[in-house]
Formats: C-alpha cells, sequence, structure tokens
C-alpha cells in the first residue's frame, strides 16, 4: 500500500522541478553577441627616399668626395632613418652608394648613386723642339748650329753677327726680353729692305728622325719698320 503523502511529496518535487526548468527556458529573449572589431588595413606602403645632390656625378682623383645624403618620408610614419652603405674609393673607378630606408611595418625601399673618380689630369706636356729658344740656337742642331741672314744687297752673303760695317744693310737682330716670351730673338727690318732673311741651322746634315711626331719651334720678336715687309713675312722649312 503506497504512502499518499510521500506520493504527493514526489509529485510536487517534479512539478517543482519541471516549473523550474519551463521557468528556466522561458523569459523575455537573450543578449545579443558584441560585434568584433574589424582589422585595421595594413600598412604596405615603401617609404619614399629623395636625394641631396646629383644621383650621378664624377669627381677627379685627389678631390674628396663630399657625402649629400638623403632624406625618406612614410605615408603613415612621417620621416624615417636613410642608412647609407658602400664607399667611394680614391682610386679611379665607379662606386655605388646605396641609400636605404625601413618604416615601423617593415617596408623597405632603396636607392642608389653612382660616383665615378676619373684619373687625375696629366700636367701639361709639349712635344715641341725648339729651333730657337731664349734668343739662342738649340743644340739640337749641333755644335756647328748657325744663326745667319741672307742679304740681296749683299749679293745674298752672310751678315756678320756683329751687324760691323754695312753687313746689316737689310736686317738687325738682338737678343731682347719681351713681356709674353721672354727673352727672344729680335728681327729688324730696315725701310728699304731687300730680299733679305733669317737662317738658323747646321753646317751638316742632322737625322730628326726621333722629332716625327713632334714640332718644331721658335720665338721670333718681328719688327717691321716703315711697312718694308709689304710683300710679306715668310717662314720657310727645307731639306738640302
Amino acid at each position: 500500500m503506497f504512502n499518499s503523502a510521500k506520493v504527493l511529496s514526489l509529485t510536487i518535487f517534479l512539478a517543482s522541478l519541471t516549473l523550474q526548468a519551463c521557468g528556466g527556458g522561458g523569459g523575455g529573449g537573450s543578449t545579443p553577441a558584441p560585434t568584433p572589431t574589424p582589422n585595421p588595413t595594413p600598412d604596405t606602403t615603401k617609404p619614399i627616399i629623395t636625394l641631396n645632390g646629383d644621383a650621378s656625378l664624377s669627381i677627379e682623383q685627389g678631390t674628396p668626395y663630399t657625402e649629400a645624403n638623403a632624406t625618406a618620408d612614410d605615408a603613415v610614419d612621417g620621416p624615417v632613418d636613410v642608412v647609407i652603405s658602400g664607399t667611394v674609393d680614391t682610386s679611379p673607378g665607379t662606386y655605388t652608394l646605396t641609400y636605404t630606408a625601413v618604416d615601423a611595418a617593415g617596408n623597405s625601399a632603396s636607392i642608389t648613386r653612382t660616383v665615378t673618380v676619373t684619373g687625375a689630369e696629366p700636367e701639361p706636356t709639349t712635344d715641341d723642339t725648339f729651333i730657337l729658344n731664349d734668343g739662342v740656337v738649340e743644340a739640337i742642331w749641333g755644335g756647328d748650329a748657325e744663326l745667319s741672314f741672307f742679304d740681296s744687297k749683299l749679293n745674298y752673303g752672310q751678315a756678320d753677327a756683329s751687324c760691323s760695317g754695312t753687313n746689316c744693310d737689310s736686317v738687325d737682330w738682338k737678343v731682347v726680353t719681351d713681356v709674353d716670351r721672354g727673352d727672344v730673338l729680335q728681327v729688324s727690318y730696315a725701310a728699304d729692305a731687300g730680299h733679305a732673311g733669317l737662317v738658323v741651322g747646321p753646317t751638316a746634315a742632322i737625322d730628326l728622325s726621333d722629332y716625327a711626331d713632334g714640332n718644331f719651334s721658335f720665338d721670333i720678336k718681328l719688327i717691321n719698320a716703315a711697312n718694308a715687309l709689304a710683300g710679306g713675312f715668310f717662314l720657310k722649312i727645307e731639306s738640302g
């Protein structure tokens, strides 16, 4: 025989459980889940580097290279540092300098500058071989080299270097100091000069093949008295 009090207690307990379950399942609605925060757009833009000075330049060997540097600007970070790699040697050649900038996001940019070191200009040289230098016949023409004149008034005889007597009828000469050229041979022609001229050379033949690629030079200061050289002044080189 069942005890009715126990059954009632059991029923109430079950009902209570049921009601509790129903009460827990009902209500005015659930709280909405929070909206996730979107990820920011990643920074993928490289910095922009600007060189100070030329991207390509040349310097002469022995001239120090002066670095003009560069600047870099990033769209997000603003100014960023520039790191320079490479060197410019003192020897002739072409050298490359690299300028690199990296922003906070790791975006890297690089540009270069080319520096060419050229060989130093050689000291000016001359291939001149002087016939007359400082008013004196050069030793290349041999120990018997002569400075003489011919003159139609003297029947083309050689004029005397001392200009004594009548041996300077058409021409005269002496070594003088010229403001531009230093000591030079000054040749003066008389107003009534005839066919006359200066002769520089040896009395015997000389082999000049070693000087084939150069120049023969001489300094002569010419004074034309009273337009005595109306027919012109000529330079003549001859062999014989």
